[in-house]
């Protein structure tokens, strides 16, 4: 399945608010570059699978993103995110930005997140 990075934003929040960890797994390629954050690298799909495990505590889950730039044609995005959830019924609040690399087949090859949490 190709997909835009509109598409691939939409389904990564889709199945995220969802709590769709396969679906999430299936949106990275087998040679997925993952850094969960920028000291810690994920070197395959079951590690991302594992860390995703994380979203089952997350509740009233809110996503947003806003592409800030794109550099073509390597579909390399800059993506700006916000992340709102509650977690044992305490407000959660995060942002940050997402460094994504698709490839011909919509899949993401590169990942990399910063993030920090708000109060």
């Amino acid at each position: 399945m190709d997909m835009n990075i509109e598409e691939w934003l939409n389904a990564f929040k889709n199945s995220w608010a969802n709590k769709n960890i396969p679906s999430i797994v299936e949106l990275f390629s087998d040679d997925i570059e993952y850094w969960e954050t920028p000291y810690k690298q994920l070197s395959s799909l079951e590690e991302i699978k594992s860390e995703w495990t994380s979203i089952n505590k997350q509740d009233n889950i809110k996503i947003d993103t806003t592409i800030f730039s794109k550099s073509e044609p390597q579909d390399c995005f800059t993506v700006l995110w916000k992340l709102n959830y509650t977690s044992d019924g305490i407000y959660k609040n995060w942002a940050g930005i997402y460094l994504i690399k698709l490839n011909p087949q919509g899949k993401c090859y590169y990942f990399y997140q910063t993030g920090e949490q708000g109060r």
